[in-house]
């Protein structure tokens, strides 16, 4: 329903949502294949497919996006139908603006902590293949996570680096500000730096 869709655009663009519409079934998967998004609002009965087929679509295809159902209430058990395929809810129609911001807010909620999980677990999955490499994650020269032999090459705890600026404790001055102007040229080649242990001994370490 053109007016249905023309309406719910005006409503998230007030409250600050970037959206695209799609009329058809097709034209939705399309633009799921060009694009990422946080949210699909799907309405069960498409003109061309039902909504439960882009839900299952989104679910093997579009890791990074909530499907939401919106149904009538002849189609309740539809959407339920779509929840167990992988929709995140379903909201009955007439749409209650309230409580569908709501539910998108949570939605996107959901994705971040769905990203977040899976960026956490590649972390621990490179530590876990490299355990005979000192590896650490680093972000904004704070230590993210790290494997035990990292803490071994340093002589630290862990406890002992997540306060400070982990670079300034664990790499030569001279070193690191080489090192800057190496990233300052390209960002993806390594190289190797002084490190400097807890007892102010000093060796090579390499940087990726």
């Amino acid at each position: 329903e053109e007016r249905f869709i023309d309406s719910l655009l005006s409503l998230l663009d007030h409250y600050n949502y970037s959206c695209t519409k799609a009329y058809t079934g097709s034209q939705a998967k399309l633009l799921l294949q060009q694009k990422n998004f946080d949210v699909a609002m799907l309405d069960v009965g498409l003109p061309d497919m039902s909504g439960c087929d882009i839900a299952e679509f989104i679910t093997t295809s579009c890791p990074d996006t909530c499907a939401i159902m919106l149904t009538g209430i002849n189609t309740v058990d539809t959407a339920v139908q779509a929840m167990k395929q992988g929709a995140y809810d379903f909201l009955a129609k007439p749409i209650n603006h309230d409580h569908l911001i709501k539910v998108i807010d949570k939605a996107v909620e959901h994705n971040k902590l769905r990203r977040d999980l899976r960026t956490s677990e590649a972390r621990f999955q490179i530590l876990a293949e490299a355990g005979w490499e000192g590896i650490a994650v680093v972000e904004d020269d704070r230590l993210v996570e790290a494997n035990s032999q990292f803490f071994k090459m340093f002589g630290y705890a862990r406890e002992e680096l997540l306060d400070y600026r982990l670079l300034d404790t664990i790499v030569a001055p001279e070193s690191l500000q080489q090192g800057v102007s190496i990233l300052e040229d390209d960002q993806s080649l390594s190289f190797e730096l002084t490190g400097i242990r807890k007892n102010s001994s000093r060796f090579p370490i390499e940087t990726r």
